[in-house]
């Protein structure tokens, strides 16, 4: 039997997310909100923090985020086990940074059929790390997919389209999980600067180039074990901050 998934959707106070980030000596000037959720869903909820997740509205051009900050994401536990493990984990600042009122769960479908046809929202991170060094990266670099196929072409008068190189990496990786894309289009797409830190003893902070790209369609379920497994774990990398998030709905 299937392991439970729910959705959770909650809100975090902007005025406290603030707080945490100057906490965690975070650069002011350049605030990855993906990785500041990521901090405070991590410090709210330790090894339940739910992922992946989405920020809605934030690709929205022109889109101004209110005082409330809202996520969404899937979880394995619903939300009293999420309110105890926050009870429990959470220092009383980052506790008060979640807007409790909002919290709210539903239990995902708890089986899947073949042949179902759903529509479908992804926020993703169409990268891949090489493993080995060329030249235009290092080895274990991660790069942009669209630029690693501009570089196999070789050719600068071949031209290369993003939309269809982003989109058969999203085919095939929906293809060994369980799902077939039959319609889909890249709605928007942007180099976007992202937050890290490293893994040294001073937690140095650095920004990273990374490819944004989000995409609507519509899919079919074509393995009902794998789908589920691919809807709680994601689609692509950087998955805990803010990417990789399959939203669907009835197709």
């Amino acid at each position: 039997m299937a392991s439970p998934l729910y959705m959770v959707r909650l809100a975090l106070e902007q005025r406290r997310l603030m707080q945490l980030a100057r906490r965690n000596r975070l650069p002011p000037h350049h605030l990855d909100t993906g990785y500041l959720v990521h901090c405070a869903l991590t410090e709210l909820f330790g090894n339940l923090a739910p992922k992946p997740f989405a920020i809605p509205g934030e690709q929205q051009p022109g889109t101004t985020i209110g005082r409330q900050l809202p996520v969404l994401a899937y979880s394995a536990v619903d939300r009293s086990r999420l309110e105890d493990q926050a009870r429990l984990h959470a220092s009383p600042e980052v506790y008060e940074a979640c807007d409790w009122t909002t919290l709210a769960t539903k239990p995902m479908p708890s089986s899947w059929t073949a042949g179902r046809r759903l529509s479908f929202e992804l926020r993703a991170c169409p990268v891949k790390r090489k493993a080995s060094a060329g030249a235009h990266h290092k080895e274990g670099a991660e790069v942009d997919i669209f630029l690693d196929r501009c570089w196999a072409v070789g050719d600068r008068n071949v031209p290369v389209d993003r939309a269809e190189v982003y989109l058969q990496w999203l085919r095939e990786r929906l293809a060994a999980s369980g799902a077939s894309m039959l319609q889909g289009k890249l709605v928007r797409f942007q180099r976007k600067r992202l937050l890290r830190r490293d893994h040294q003893e001073q937690r140095k902070s650095h920004s990273v180039e990374r490819p944004d790209a989000v995409f609507e369609g519509l899919l079919e379920v074509t393995d009902p074990v794998l789908f589920p497994e691919l809807l709680a774990r994601g689609v692509g990398r950087h998955r805990t901050f803010g990417f990789g998030m399959l939203l669907v709905k009835p197709g």
